[in-house]
């Protein structure tokens, strides 16, 4: 995908969760700039992997959502993808998961990455692998 066509598609984000981590906080700055969204056109919520489940997504209907440096819980992956599954039961549509923390863990929470314009990576793949949720988004 060409970066213009990436900016378009990813410009129709309406809701940002993001980590609350310097990462993820000035990669949500750095998209939303790129995207030239006001936080009337897009709404952002910050959590962290250990606390999705307590997200409002039942108050979220038809968002398309870009996911900022949120890792899979690692101590309970299933958290994770009930909170996906619950976006998704609510009309919402998950676009980017930027996230450099485990392509893996993604895949098994995801199931796959169809409809994602930005998928997650892993740090640990060498020199070469993004150590940052910003580096994802700059690539």
């Amino acid at each position: 995908m060409s970066a213009q066509n990436l900016v378009a598609a990813l410009q129709t984000t309406t809701l940002v969760i993001s980590v609350g981590s310097v990462d993820g906080i000035l990669t949500s700055a750095a998209l939303l700039r790129l995207l030239g969204k006001s936080e009337e056109e897009c709404d952002m919520v910050f959590c962290q992997a250990f606390t999705v489940d307590k997200l409002p997504v039942d108050k979220w209907q038809g968002k398309v959502v870009t996911l900022v440096d949120l890792a899979v819980n690692n101590r309970d992956p299933e958290m994770t993808a009930a909170f996906v599954a619950r976006l998704r039961e609510n009309d919402n549509q998950l676009i980017a998961v930027i996230d450099e923390h485990s392509r893996e863990d993604w895949l098994s929470t995801l199931g796959n990455f169809n409809g994602l314009v930005i998928e997650p990576q892993s740090q640990n793949e060498g020199d070469n692998a993004p150590k940052s949720s910003g580096e994802v988004l700059k690539r």
